[in-house]
């Protein structure tokens, strides 16, 4: 009886009309944007140098807010990207809690909206509120309209002039009209109390049947209306509920969770913040020990068919200790890099590799799952064995191959040879340099089939979208590794990798290894919290909460002493085009004046020296189809009746016209340097035109390393300078035409143009260098013919370049070897990858160039 008289009572209490109690959120279903931070930072970050993060102690409402910290300007704070919700040219209310305990004095918050209308970027302030110590303010606006143009959009909290760390919490954008309702006051979470009105009574009963009708996702609402913490709230845990309320119970019972093998147990966000607290800057020296007691896995070698490359290719494989084939592991894919085997990532490195013994002990300490590790050889070709060169053709296609290869052949040769667990959400896929940029290239396109990706000090070149459309195809994981004394890729290229998942919104563990180089301390740092966070998305396993370094030969080519020097006496006359001087004497003679550092007084202003005069002009880009700048410096005394050499100078990647002439890391003194070695009568009078390099009909300036049009707008210059600008620059100024009068040197992203400039157009420039290049530049490195073999090549790099590091330049150098092509080969002994290296390049360059005919 007392069993039918509560159902009759349950039925009436879950029939309850909707009108009888409004619950505070009622309009949270018309909020596009509701920040609670309830489980975790919901996809904000810092903004310039402050970094957030959740915290439970200070909450409006809740248990949580975010905590911004570490600001250094007043523009720093918190951030958040506004997705496509929101529409440019609507108008829509906007919400949020501030509060700071940092300072003694009042301050004044601004919750401001950043966006770009394609070419500038523009900061609307949309609310203000000034906020005592200690006291929860109230940033709101009802209608705020969205500027027309507007893409690219961010809200982000800042201050007016001070630089204390705050809190935020409760931040709601909806569209105008929506009436936003103030929050429930901050309470610990209790089940049973959905509404966290710090009671549970009639409201919570009502707020469950709503939850059930409604299918509600909130986060916060479904933690407390779990009453029995079995991780689903269920009709159920209603019922429990309205027990409580009715006092049949004085306690809520805890049931076992349910378990649902392959469901899922946390999203990216919840397991990308478990991942990111738990980091470690240096994996533990006892972590890859071996220990008494524990059982490590088997590694074996075999080889799999390759339809890409249409031959056997090998691997390693780690098996688990104890393999059982009636049980099934999920698998880790772990890349190689540049010019590395299947032996790299598994049993050989700078020094030794502890894969076996950190997965092992990780395994063991019940951190991570067992699982097998598949080490294959990457490069896959069906014409080459292995990569002859960074620069060289095949090279690089040999790597990209594998991003097919890796589905259409290895994945399916493992899963028929071993007892693989199948799917996504069993599969994991990370490496190291070139390895890394595939790794990431595979999760973009293969998003169906890896749940975890990973890179560790990724080479520059992957592309993609840098986001996933659908969630089936969504990592359950992504982690970027980079280490702070990097100096093959710097830490500047994961950091742009890491920085185009954020703009797009994509949570993702971002890793610094302090003090970490490019080699086994990164790689080990990165497997240790790699592997704790891989296979743990889904249910049936559990999150724990819890160096040396190759150094490239430094040692210039030996060069011939020189019987003849060049000459040295300024003419007003153009070259006549007759050959004074071999490709290889040139070469000599340039090899052995060489400095390591361009000389102070090289650079100084001297009296009685005349330097040339800088303008600022536009030419029109058929390529772009519109304007583009550049800078040139006309000789001093510049006589339009006399004809002058050109020197073509291309700056780096995120510069412009500006950078090789007027502007560097402090002062560029290329005006004085020409003008002192002109004076000397150690260079020619010549004119030196800096243009912006960037080249694209549909983009302004390049976005990041990696996004799509960044790379192809630089690219694009190599047929503009021919087709543009130097038909502009003939035009207007008195230049002495033919390639024996026309040099191009370029720095960074513009030495690895200068460099595909000479070897595409070679009839038409006679000198060519490289000013620390980067990485990417291909072509046969040859010559077919004398009529288009430069004069003279010269590539300059710097011991301490910590974002192309020495090897780029190198591996430049060694091609030119490797097809005996004569060449001056400058390394800068502590020369970084910024003015000093630049500047001793220009003053030895612009020594040799216009120096090969008389």
């Amino acid at each position: 009886m007392k069993k039918k008289i509560l159902s009759i009572v349950s039925a009436a209490v879950l029939t309850l009309s909707c009108t009888a109690v409004a619950p505070v959120w009622a309009a949270e279903s018309d909020y596009l944007l509701h920040s609670t931070f309830e489980e975790g930072s919901e996809q904000w970050s810092g903004r310039g140098a402050a970094s957030v993060k959740t915290v439970t102690d200070k909450s409006r409402s809740g248990e949580a807010s975010l905590y911004a910290s570490g600001r250094t300007a007043s523009w720093n704070g918190a951030t958040v990207s506004l997705g496509s919700s929101f529409k440019a040219g609507q108008d829509y209310a906007f919400s949020a809690y501030v509060m700071t305990e940092d300072t003694s004095s009042p301050v004044t918050f601004y919750l401001t909206l950043q966006y770009s209308d394609g070419s500038t970027t523009s900061y609307p302030k949309i609310a203000e509120v000034t906020a005592e110590k200690g006291q929860w303010a109230h940033l709101e606006k009802s209608s705020f309209t969205i500027p027309s143009d507007a893409k690219d959009m961010q809200l982000y909290i800042e201050t007016d002039k001070s630089t204390c760390s705050f809190y935020i919490d409760e931040v709601v954008g909806a569209s105008a009209g929506t009436e936003i309702s103030e929050p429930p006051a901050a309470v610990q979470m209790s089940k049973g109390d959905i509404n966290y009105d710090g009671s549970i009574d009639s409201l919570d009963i009502v707020a469950a049947r709503k939850c059930l009708i409604n299918e509600t996702k909130d986060k916060k609402t479904l933690k407390a209306a779990d009453a029995d913490s079995n991780g689903v709230f269920e009709i159920n845990d209603a019922l429990l509920i309205m027990q409580f309320v009715a006092g049949k119970i004085k306690e809520f019972p805890v049931v076992e969770p349910v378990v649902v093998p392959g469901q899922r147990k946390y999203t990216m966000e919840e397991l990308t913040d478990i991942v990111q607290k738990s980091l470690v800057n240096n994996e533990p020296n006892d972590s890859h020990m071996e220990k008494s007691g524990v059982k490590y896995g088997t590694i074996k070698r075999e080889t799999y068919f390759s339809k890409k490359a249409n031959k056997n290719k090998p691997y390693n494989i780690l098996l688990p200790a104890d393999y059982d084939e009636s049980k099934q592991y999920p698998v880790l894919y772990l890349l190689h890099g540049f010019f590395e085997n299947e032996n790299r990532m598994i049993t050989t490195g700078n020094g030794t590799m502890y894969t076996r013994q950190i997965i092992g002990n990780a395994i063991a300490s019940g951190e991570a799952k067992d699982m097998i590790v598949v080490v294959p050889f990457v490069f896959t070709s069906a014409t080459m064995n292995d990569a002859t060169g960074f620069a060289d053709a095949g090279s690089n296609e040999g790597y990209d191959n594998f991003v097919d290869d890796i589905v259409d052949s290895l994945m399916p040769h493992i899963e028929s040879k071993y007892s693989v667990a199948t799917g996504r959400e069993n599969t994991a896929v990370t490496g190291f340099s070139m390895g890394g940029r595939e790794s990431l290239q595979i999760g973009m396109k293969h998003g169906d089939k890896f749940g975890y990706v990973g890179a560790i000090c990724p080479a520059p070149g992957a592309s993609g979208a840098w986001k996933w459309s659908s969630e089936d195809e969504t990592p359950y994981l992504v982690m970027i590794t980079g280490g702070t004394q990097d100096d093959v890729v710097g830490l500047n290229t994961p950091e742009g990798y890491h920085n185009n998942f954020t703009k797009n919104n994509v949570p993702h563990v971002w890793h610094v290894v302090q003090n970490g180089h490019h080699g086994d301390d990164s790689i080990h740092s990165h497997i240790y919290s790699f592997v704790r966070g891989i296979f743990q998305a889904t249910e049936g396993g559990s999150v724990s909460s819890s160096a040396a370094t190759q150094t490239p030969s430094t040692t210039q080519s030996p060069s011939t002493t020189p019987t003849e020097t060049p000459s040295t006496t300024p003419t007003e006359t153009p070259s006549t085009g007759q050959r004074k001087y071999t490709m290889k004497e040139l070469t000599d003679i340039v090899q052995k004046a060489l400095v390591n550092n361009e000389p102070n007084d090289s650079h100084n202003k001297k009296n009685g020296v005349q330097y040339g005069t800088l303008k600022r002009e536009t030419y029109f880009s058929k390529k772009a189809n519109k304007n583009k700048p550049y800078n040139i410096l006309l000789p001093a005394n510049y006589d339009s009746s006399k004809k002058y050499p050109v020197l073509y100078l291309l700056h780096g990647f995120f510069e412009n016209e500006n950078r090789m002439i007027t502007q560097g890391n402090g002062t560029m003194y290329t005006q004085q340097i020409i003008g002192n070695a002109i004076a000397e009568g150690a260079a020619k009078d010549m004119i030196v035109v800096v243009p912006f390099v960037f080249t694209s009909a549909t983009m302004n300036d390049a976005t990041g390393f990696a996004d799509a049009g960044s790379n192809e707008g630089y690219d694009n210059f190599v047929d503009d300078i021919v087709d543009s600008l130097m038909p502009h620059i003939e035009s207007k100024y008195s230049v002495a035409t033919g390639r024996e009068n026309t040099a191009v040197t370029g720095f960074s992203m513009g030495g690895r143009e200068s460099l595909q400039i000479g070897m595409k157009h070679g009839d038409k420039f006679g000198y060519v260098g490289a000013i620390c290049p980067a990485p990417g530049a291909s072509g046969s490195w040859k010559w077919n013919s004398e009529d288009e073999t430069p004069y003279l090549v010269m590539i300059t790099g710097g011991t301490q370049d910590d974002v192309v590091g020495l090897n780029t330049p190198e591996g430049y150098h060694n091609n030119f070897t490797r097809n005996g092509v004569p060449h001056v080969w400058h390394v800068v002994q502590n020369g970084h990858h910024g003015d000093d290296s630049i500047h001793s390049h220009i003053y030895s360059f612009v020594r040799g160039i216009f120096q090969a005919t008389e």
